[in-house]
């Protein structure tokens, strides 16, 4: 046979090879030492031989067996000419082993030669397949027993050494004639008695189990032939006088195959579960039992309907597999289990008969249920079978949900649970860890909704709650924290599935969110962050949509907080009170400074609550009850965040005072509140912020008014919008050092934020004029609280002013801006009763940018109008004392005054702001300026009382703006306003009391001078 194996495998130097004990153990050697796919295990798992059958067989067959020696793993090869004939007696005799008795003085393995290698797909090339399966295949055909077994088992090499190659073709036309031949050696007889040739029928399953596992192969077999092994395995496993070696190839090649539907008609499937459930009474040992889970496992899914009709044949192999003493076959029927119980466990057959295993009694009448308690309690104490317990304990459950709450009425329920119980007070981790993995199992199992018991619903939650509360510092509380948290978020992955019901999100909100995150996830920063990681993912999630899997809790890897399912963003939005308490008793909990990432979870959180409530709202033109309701809920979160960040300063302070240490300096809560509004108004918008909706009721509380606000000359400050709601609530609680950056930056944001959605100096200007509402006594804010807040609604005013007005596209020709330009004079006059000054340049820049503005668009009639006297009445309430302030303001007021040529004139500029005329004003000269002169009179009179010698400076520039406007003065209204002003300008003339320097008491008089001279 040497010219025969070169032909296979040209260039392959094999070594001799001893005499074997039988062909079937030498061929399991050769794929051992042949790994198949790169894989550790071959691919063809050849049972364990029988001593009990298949020994006998081959007594019968060859008439006695072999000794069992040592031998090379490389098969060796005897000449054999190639044509099919048997060889000459005296030509190449085989090596005959020695007896029993007889001593041999050497070895009886040969000696390999010294280039002997073993073969690898690197030994053979592409070019040599051609030639090795034409051999193959003249060999196959032979008559000859031998030269058949040996094809075989070169064939085997050969599919290995050629796996990785892609090319396939040449194998493609020789699988026909190759399946032809299995199917020929599969039934040939041998021996006068015309029995089966086992050995050469081995061979042939080995080569066709390859072509069962390999897809590129098994793709090139005809369906008639997959269709006659599919009925030879039946016969086999069926045949009392099978041996058991063939029996568990057949099983072996059944355990993997991958037959067509057409194969698998239900008579035959029917054939081969009557023939598996007594196999084991005609053929013994473990490996026949493992075989027949595995094609149980098979059939699940090729056959699911009969296996459904037939449960009764295999439902009591696959608990007595779970019971087994080995660890392989347990571990293989609770794979089974599991699958068996996802795909049919809904089925009411299926779980009927689980119940009827479990009511079985036997003759000692204890049921089976008590049995089985009763032995996996013992297996509980065993260290290698107990991590398996908690499994076949979830496969239990998995079979019992044919119908609803099925589980919390089956009778033995209570014994099934004090079992789980067992584990999860193990001192065993993995038992532990599996009991956490079954209990998802059983979260899975129940379906949570509506209907399901209060009792049920709440134990589900018992042994998560109980871990997570467990303070434990051994070695493994980590990882037992970490499989509880897992746990929990299967439970919130079922209770809160994308189809669940408003009443069962309000339900399992209660029980498994709001009672469980105050008390579970409160020891430390970590466990509050994790908490927050959850409600990131029930708000909204990173924005990336989820897919939900109803199997989640039996696939691998553990449940994570992003794999939560969203909530119902209008369920969010209508439950935005419960939910923000929940988020308020974790927010208190939180260290700012304990994590460096920059995107606190807190933070995260918050963002994604208002995403789902902007998505709630997105497609509402006005917004609705719900939405305003929800951000009256936002507002009474942030003011119950200040009312904390108030205590805490108080303490802070307190410790200070009293040189205590320690003291960690955490970020002031306004910028935390700055952080919580800017993520709210940009996730929801602006437009529901500028609502005047929203009442702060006498118990401190927000809540939105049932319609909206009607302007009337009643006092509605308590209705207004949650803007300005937010921005009283900041100066409320602004903090000492209220000029500190964050509490400025706050301000700034919920303004500009709000000005956003108003792209018209109109509509922006609306938004100030609320805004400058909350300057009012009732508010009782600090004066630096106050200065800066009227300093940024200034700011916001200059940048307003530049935008163009807005023209409506109903009305033809442009609108009065009357009302735009008295609320920007409104925001002036307010700075004269908040001022420092540090306002004097912002308040000068916004007058000389609303005068250039009122000069370019109506007229200088119109500052006379809309400025002049409006803020010389303010400036004289205010109490037109000496100051550097009042001075700087007045001197504006002076540089933008113009005298009105007629009253004609002043008509049409009342007529271009307003659209009316409410006063009427006499043709000839007009005097209009009565507030300015009540104003000047006792500036200059208290200028002069407390003039000290150094103040001139600020007093002349004033005085030069006076003389100017006298000159200016119309010559029939000039007595009259010297007469006004006489008192006050007497007193610089005539300096009664002498306080004016000798050296600038000349260009004083010299300027009265000339204003004498010019009137």
């Amino acid at each position: 046979m040497i010219g025969f194996a070169s032909a296979l495998a040209p260039g392959i130097a094999r070594p001799p090879t001893p005499p074997k004990e039988n062909p079937t153990k030498l061929a399991d050697d050769v794929l051992e030492a042949l790994p198949f796919n790169g894989l550790t295990n071959p691919l063809v798992d050849t049972p364990e031989e029988s001593p009990s059958s298949s020994s006998e067989y081959f007594k019968g067959s060859s008439g006695k067996l072999r000794k069992k020696v040592g031998f090379s793993p490389w098969t060796q090869y005897y000449n054999n000419n190639m044509t099919g004939k048997e060889p000459d007696s005296n030509a190449h005799q085989r090596y005959s082993p020695p007896s029993r008795g007889s001593h041999p003085t050497k070895s009886i393995l040969k000696l390999c030669s010294g280039n002997a290698v073993a073969p690898s797909n690197d030994t053979f090339d592409q070019n040599s397949l051609p030639a090795m399966l034409q051999s193959t295949i003249l060999h196959l055909r032979s008559d000859l027993r031998s030269s058949r077994q040996d094809a075989y088992t070169t064939l085997l090499a050969c599919l290995s050494a050629y796996d990785d190659i892609p090319e396939s073709q040449d194998l493609a036309e020789k699988t026909f004639e190759i399946t032809g031949c299995i199917r020929r050696d599969l039934t040939s007889k041998a021996g006068d008695a015309g029995a089966l040739d086992i050995k050469l029928a081995i061979q042939a399953l080995k080569v066709l189990t390859v072509f069962t596992v390999t897809p590129r192969l098994a793709a090139n077999v005809s369906n008639d032939f997959w269709a006659f092994i599919l009925e030879q395995s039946i016969l086999s496993i069926e045949d009392s006088q099978s041996p058991k070696i063939l029996v568990t190839h057949f099983m072996h090649l059944l355990e993997k195959q991958k037959f067509a539907s057409k194969q698998m008609a239900t008579d035959r499937v029917n054939r081969l579960l009557t023939a598996l459930d007594s196999v084991t009474t005609r053929v013994k040992g473990n490996r026949v039992v493992s075989h027949r889970l595995m094609i149980y496992h098979r059939l699940l899914v090729q056959a699911r309907s009969v296996m459904v009709s037939r449960v009764a044949s295999w439902l009591d192999h696959l608990v007595s597999g779970m019971l087994s003493s080995m660890k392989d076959i347990r571990a293989r029927a609770i794979g089974f289990g599991v699958d068996a119980g996802l795909h049919l466990g809904t089925t009411g057959s299926v779980s009927q008969a689980c119940l009827e295993l479990f009511n079985r009694a036997s003759p000692d009448g204890k049921m089976f249920i008590e049995f089985l308690s009763s032995r996996l309690t013992e297996m509980i104490g065993l260290k290698e079978d107990g991590a398996h317990v908690p499994q076949i304990w979830s496969v239990i459950i998995l079979f019992l949900r044919s119908r609803r709450r099925q589980l919390e009425c089956w009778e033995h329920i209570k014994t099934w649970l004090s079992l789980i119980q067992r584990c999860f007070n193990s001192n065993d981790v993995q038992i532990k860890f599996q009991a956490s993995m079954a209990w998802n199992r059983l979260i899975y199992a129940v379906n949570l909704d509506t209907s399901t018991s209060s009792s049920m619903a709440k134990m589900l939650r018992q042994p998560i709650v109980s871990s997570l509360e467990r303070k434990v510092s051994d070695k493994n509380s980590k990882q037992t924290k970490e499989v509880a948290r897992s746990s929990y978020c299967t439970l919130l992955y079922y209770a809160f599935r994308p189809n669940a019901t408003h009443a069962q999100l309000d339900l399992y909100w209660d029980l498994y969110v709001s009672q469980v995150m105050s008390n579970c996830f409160v020891v430390s920063n970590t466990e509050v962050n994790y908490a927050f990681n959850i409600l990131t993912a029930l708000f909204s999630g990173t924005g990336k949509p989820k897919i939900w899997e109803e199997k989640r809790a039996n696939m691998s890897g553990p449940v994570k907080p992003e794999d939560v399912p969203c909530l119902d963003p209008k369920w969010i939005r209508l439950r935005s009170a419960k939910i923000l308490q929940t988020f308020d008793k974790l927010e208190d909990l939180v260290d700012w400074q304990a994590d460096e990432d920059p995107e606190l979870p807190v933070l995260a959180a918050w963002r994604s609550f208002t995403i789902a409530l902007g998505n709630a709202s997105s497609k509402e033109v006005k917004p609705s009850m719900e939405t305003m309701t929800a951000i009256a809920h936002i507002l009474n979160e942030i003011k119950r965040l200040l009312d904390r960040g108030s205590e805490d300063n108080s303490k802070e302070r307190q410790a200070r005072n009293q040189h205590k240490a320690g003291v960690v300096q955490q970020p002031d809560t306004i910028e935390k509140a700055r952080l919580f509004v800017h993520e709210a108004m940009t996730s929801i918008g602006t437009i529901p912020f500028n609502e005047r909706r929203v009442v702060h009721t006498s118990q401190d509380f927000f809540e939105v008014s049932e319609t909206p606000s009607v302007r009337s000359n009643r006092d509605t400050t308590s209705q207004n919008s949650p803007l300005m709601h937010l921005i009283s609530l900041l100066l409320k609680y602004a903090p000492e050092e209220a000029d500190s950056g964050s509490f400025r930056g706050a301000l700034k944001d919920m303004l500009l934020g709000a000005l956003q959605s108003a792209t018209s100096r109109r509509t922006q200007f609306a938004v100030l004029r609320n805004l400058a509402r909350l300057f009012s006594p009732e508010n009782d804010l600090s004066p630096v609280a106050n200065t800066i807040f009227w300093q940024i609604l200034a700011e916001a005013a200059c940048m307003a002013i530049a935008l163009p007005t807005q023209n409506e596209t109903h009305n033809e020709g442009p609108q009065p801006v009357g009302h735009e330009y008295r609320d920007a004079v409104k925001i002036l006059e307010l700075g004269l009763q908040h001022y420092s000054t540090a306002s004097i340049p912002l308040w000068q820049r916004l007058h000389d940018r609303i005068v250039s503005s009122l000069r370019q668009e109506v007229g200088p009639d119109a500052i006379t109008l809309i400025m002049t006297e409006n803020l010389s009445s303010s400036l004289y309430k205010k109490g037109a004392t000496y100051d550097k302030f009042s001075c700087a303001c007045a001197l504006s007021v002076l540089s933008a005054l113009h005298w009105p040529g007629s009253g004609h004139s002043l008509e049409r500029a009342q007529k271009s702001l307003w659209g009316v005329i409410h006063v009427a004003f006499k043709r000839d000269s007009v005097d209009p300026f009565d507030n300015l002169y009540s104003m000047l009179d006792p500036l200059f009179k208290t200028a002069y009382e407390s003039y000290e010698g150094s103040s001139m400076i600020d007093v002349e520039p004033l005085v030069l703006a006076t003389s100017h406007f006298l000159r200016c003065c119309p010559d029939k209204l000039q007595a009259r306003v010297l007469a006004r002003l006489q008192l006050s300008l007497g007193l610089w003339i005539e300096d009664p009391e002498g306080k004016l320097a000798v050296s600038r008491l000349p260009s004083t008089k010299n300027v009265w001078l000339r204003v004498s001279d010019g009137t």
